[in-house]
């Protein structure tokens, strides 16, 4: 008889990889801590020009607009606050080392200050 020889049937092939998910943007510490020092710096500018066009038409009223200095620092802390919650988390991150920067960079210039005048005086 004759014998036939078949050929044994290949494995099936592997299924494609599949594709790695596309990372999802985590954000910037660097653009965070810019964005508060932007905020705060061109904010304060800013009610500075409010208060000192509201002086010259309210003159009876100057410290109507004070209550506005923290407007700024409240728009940072909510700005990060949201970010941090449903924005990129690292970038919501960096605006609050941002304000701790700018606090940071407060106290050393009051320190500053004080080391001047302790020096003059003696």
């Amino acid at each position: 008889m004759n014998e036939f020889r078949m050929d044994p049937v290949p494995p099936p092939s592997p299924p494609p990889p599949s594709q790695p998910p596309v990372p999802r943007y985590g954000g910037s510490l660097v653009l965070g801590v810019a964005l508060a020092w932007i905020i705060n710096v061109v904010g304060g500018f800013a009610l500075l020009a409010l208060a000192t066009v509201g002086r010259t038409i309210l003159p009876s009223r100057p410290f109507l607009l004070a209550g506005l200095n923290g407007l700024p620092l409240l728009a940072s802390v909510l700005l990060g606050a949201w970010m941090v919650v449903k924005g990129p988390r690292r970038t919501g991150i960096g605006v609050f080392i941002g304000i701790g920067s700018i606090f940071a960079v407060g106290i050393l210039l009051v320190a500053a200050c004080f080391g001047l005048v302790l020096m003059i005086s003696r």
